[in-house]
């Protein structure tokens, strides 16, 4: 109840960069962790707009001590959680000395870590509430990040771009809309709906390779 009250109190502050009232519902948070148990480790994870967490302790529950884990957020209130979360929860319990935090932008992500590159993206960055170059930007950073064969596993809110098109229909939302299509017209792989979320969502899986 903790997390729901401080997800929803960001979400006032912020509902364009948060995106969602309430944390990604486990069911969501699964299967946008799914794709880490056909990779037999040791992996490298990268979570972007880790939130309160709620994906991170799902993908914590499938990482084992060589793993490596990465939770990169925006909103300080959240990166104050995270921390907070990361050493208490439990499910950190085998892997809480290779957890990293980064309180910032992906476009700031340290270039060493870049370099080293990922087995698995998970992404909940609200692609169509953000201008197209920086929804062009972050998707070639994550190309660029992948290692062959890895893969990209992001949120998308069902119902939530017919409405924006209906009550907001900005070029800028179109052009941001337009990139994201396109990249799954190329890459994507699989896709599910998860209906036990709020609002309930769409989860894509793409392959750049």
């Amino acid at each position: 109840m903790n997390e729901i009250k401080h997800f929803f109190k960001q979400y006032r502050k912020n509902a364009k960069a948060v995106s969602a009232v309430s944390p990604t519902s486990s069911f969501a948070a699964r299967e946008m962790a799914s794709e880490m148990i056909r990779h037999p480790g040791p992996r490298r994870v990268l979570e972007v707009g880790s939130g309160t967490g709620s994906i991170s302790t799902q993908i914590a529950r499938l990482l084992g001590p060589e793993d490596e884990l990465w939770l990169c957020e925006y909103n300080s209130k959240f990166v104050d959680f995270l921390h907070q979360r990361v050493a208490t929860d439990r499910r950190f319990d085998g892997i809480r000395p290779n957890v990293h935090i980064f309180g910032g932008s992906i476009l700031d992500f340290p270039v060493e870590e870049r370099e080293k590159g990922f087995d698995f993206i998970v992404s909940s960055l609200p692609f169509n509430s953000f201008p197209p170059d920086f929804v062009d930007s972050v998707i070639n950073l994550y190309q660029e990040m992948l290692n062959p064969d890895g893969s990209l596993s992001y949120i998308e809110y069902v119902g939530g771009r017919t409405l924006k098109k209906i009550f907001k229909p900005t070029p800028e939302r179109a052009a941001s809309n337009a990139i994201t299509e396109r990249a799954k017209s190329r890459y994507e792989f699989r896709k599910k709906v998860v209906v036990r979320n709020l609002p309930p969502a769409w989860i894509h899986h793409l392959r750049f390779e």
